[in-house]
């Protein structure tokens, strides 16, 4: 499991206790071709000739997995040419034929899954209209697996009308995945109950018949904080007790009901802190906890005396442990985590030999083997990838040892043009140690420009793959760098802790020392050093802006903060599934400061009471509809920097809103960040001093 090139990453293995009303396309009998070969690339072409569309185009295949007796593949697929639909494709594998089975003039394929060897529920989405322009919501729709079978589940609009014979659900009814066993014709949902304000009310959860309509209530446990639906468990905080334990549960799903598997303290004098992880088909439940120490690690949890059982499963000195089981409906086979880079720990030894095999064939990538519920299923499907790469899907036939090639996410990216993306670590003026990416353009060189991407979050880390922003910058001839500052999550609790109540203070000296290691390492010119990011980036750059004025020359801010006060706990978008999927509670007043007692910092760390600060050019850029940080808030910050920076340019996209969805968004926005990089740090800024 080791890489076997110098720019894979290490892949940590601590496997300790191993002892154990559109019209679809319905009926659809189209057949196309999934092989996808990359496009040509002229001879001697330089790798700055790469259109900014080839980064920035939307996925050609994607979201590929096997049914359960693993003898077809579901994916959606993007036919080439302007204007097509996401469409579900079905690969008979024996034949290796692929039918459309369903296509819609009007949306895309979003979510879908097998409800059971013969048929697929999905949802839609419209991907080619921004945030502002959405007419309907995602539906829900089941099909046969030869196309045949159609039938919509859930409405798109806002009021429901049952057809003749066809009870329809509501709009805001959503799949969950993976909770089906598999073998029925059920499905189970969410729904959400909304106040004559369009506000959240309530929640709850049903099981849905994809032939019928039929839905029926599932009674869930009351204070419940998540259900993780793939791997079977719920967590809840149980207000009866005063302590406030945490209580996992498992469905029972034949007999409709939850059983208790853990009941434990939320955290001890030892600092021990349980969350779950999964519920293996055995019935053994593996959970999260620092037990003491710094990073989160896997471990099993004894049910019969309610504690940890001994070491750990996984563990990193590096990093917090998170992980997936994979399975099928006989037993654990293994657990994938991710450290720097994903992997898997195999508990079964034919997998484990699989692993290596394909390993030996495709050397240059990490390669990750997904199975089929059945044990006696012919085929494993393998994605492929790595920093120069985007995914390649094949499959590997078990009884011939075959390696069959399927398609790529993306065609037109190819890897022998892409720069290579390595991990270092930098000291922070406090002696903290910072991961940080590091994306040279192709050959290299010294005293590059420099980009230092931050990313949003912040409560976020980056990690080791294809990125089409860093890839576009590094086609240009821009060094990128992105740090890891102290707030990230994932790299242990001091790391995540060290960044609370420091936006804007020690958090962005980290950004400023990462820029000036790279400086001293003789990797950027110190002229030549730009900001860029978006959300909590974009707030990131305007603050470097002002508390830096001598180190950064620029700065690129999109969907950006201007005013800390204006945040508020109930906006969950900042909290990923490193935090989500944790017992420990945060809140903003934790994270960023108390509205009352923390005013003074919260204001002094704000962009939009320092504008004149900003006398750097600067690239803001908005979506119209963002609900998150209204666009009139960053146009007013906007309009206040204008005063004192001349080069001030500002960049409104009316049909987007925080997360801009829309490739030709991607692909405007970056192509005007080139040129103004290009004219303040790039070959255009060196001529001009030259002159």
């Amino acid at each position: 499991m080791l890489s076997m090139l110098r720019r894979l990453p290490r892949r940590l293995l601590f496997p300790l206790l191993l002892a154990l009303a559109p019209l679809p396309f319905a009926q659809a009998q189209a057949q196309e071709t999934l092989a996808t070969p990359a496009a040509p690339t002229a001879a001697g072409a330089s790798a700055s000739a790469l259109p900014a569309s080839l980064f920035f185009a939307p996925r050609s295949l994607g979201g590929a997995t096997l049914s359960p007796d693993g003898r077809f593949l579901a994916m959606r697929v993007l036919p080439a040419g302007e204007r097509q639909r996401v469409r579900l494709s079905v690969l008979d594998l024996a034949s290796m034929q692929a039918t459309v089975v369903a296509y819609f003039n009007d949306a895309d394929i979003a979510n879908f899954q097998w409800v059971n060897n013969d048929r697929l529920a999905y949802s839609l989405v419209d991907r080619q209209r921004g945030q502002g322009r959405q007419r309907f919501a995602s539906g829900m729709f089941a099909v046969n697996k030869d196309g045949s079978g159609y039938r919509q589940l859930a409405t798109r609009e806002g009021i429901v009308r049952d057809k003749p014979g066809m009870l329809l659900q509501p709009w805001s009814t959503f799949l969950i995945d993976h909770i089906s066993a598999q073998t029925g014709n059920f499905v189970y949902v969410w729904r959400t109950h909304l106040s004559r304000l369009n506000s959240i009310t309530d929640t709850s959860t049903g099981r849905l018949n994809t032939l019928t309509g039929g839905y029926e209530t599932v009674n869930m446990p009351p204070d419940l904080l998540y259900w993780m639906s793939d791997s079977g468990v719920a967590w809840r905080m149980d207000k009866e007790f005063a302590e406030k334990r945490n209580m996992a549960y498992t469905f029972d799903r034949p007999a409709g009901t939850w059983r208790k598997l853990a009941q434990v303290m939320p955290a001890d004098a030892n600092g021990v802190a349980i969350a779950p992880a999964f519920l293996a088909p055995d019935g053994q439940l593996y959970v999260y906890a620092r037990n003491g120490g710094d990073k989160l690690a896997l471990y099993r949890f004894d049910q019969q005396n309610q504690r940890l059982d001994g070491a750990p499963v996984l563990a990193s000195p590096d990093y917090d442990i998170q992980a997936t089981m994979v399975h099928n409906d006989a037993r654990l086979l293994g657990i994938r985590y991710r450290t720097d880079a994903e992997t898997t720990l195999w508990l079964d030894a034919d997998m484990q030999a699989m692993q290596l095999a394909v390993n030996a064939r495709l050397p240059a990538t990490v390669n990750t083997l997904s199975v089929a519920q059945r044990t006696d299923a012919p085929w494993v499907l393998v994605s492929s990838w790595s920093d120069v790469q985007p995914p390649i899907y094949r499959l590997f036939e078990r009884a011939s040892g075959k390696l069959i090639p399927l398609g790529k996410a993306y065609p037109a990216v190819a890897a022998e043009r892409m720069a290579s993306r390595q991990l270092l670590h930098i000291k922070a003026r406090d002696g903290l140690m910072l991961p940080a990416w590091l994306t040279l353009p192709k050959g290299n060189g010294r005293q590059l420009p420099l980009v230092v991407l931050i990313h949003d979050g912040p409560w976020q880390r980056g990690d080791w793959g294809w990125q089409p922003d860093s890839q576009f910058l590094a086609s240009r001839g821009y060094a990128v760098l992105e740090p890891d500052y102290r707030g990230s999550t994932g790299l242990g609790a001091r790391h995540f802790q060290a960044g609370w109540k420091q936006w804007g203070l020690a958090m962005q000296d980290d950004i400023a020392d990462a820029a000036r290691w790279a400086i001293g390492e003789g990797i950027a010119d110190p002229q030549r050093i730009c900001l860029a990011g978006g959300g909590y980036g974009g707030y990131a750059t305007l603050m470097g802006l002002q508390r830096d004025a001598g180190l950064f020359r620029c700065g690129i801010a999109w969907s950006s903060i201007p005013d800390l006060r204006e945040l508020k706990d109930e906006v969950n978008w900042w909290l990923d599934d490193d935090l989500r999927n944790s017992d420990e509670q945060y809140t903003l007043a934790m994270l960023l400061g108390d509205a009352d007692r923390d005013k003074a910092l919260l204001r002094d760390n704000s962009p939009r009471h320092q504008p004149a600060r900003i006398t750097a050019p600067l690239l803001m850029a908005h979506g119209y509809t963002d609900h998150i940080v209204p666009m009139s808030d960053a146009r007013a910050l906007f309009d206040a920097i204008r005063k004192s920076s001349a080069q001030a340019q500002w960049i409104e996209y009316g049909d987007e809103g925080h997360d801009w969805v829309l490739p030709q968004t991607h692909v405007d926005f970056w192509q005007q960040s080139e040129k103004f990089l290009d004219k303040h740090i790039g070959k255009a800024s060196a001529a001009a001093k030259k002159e």
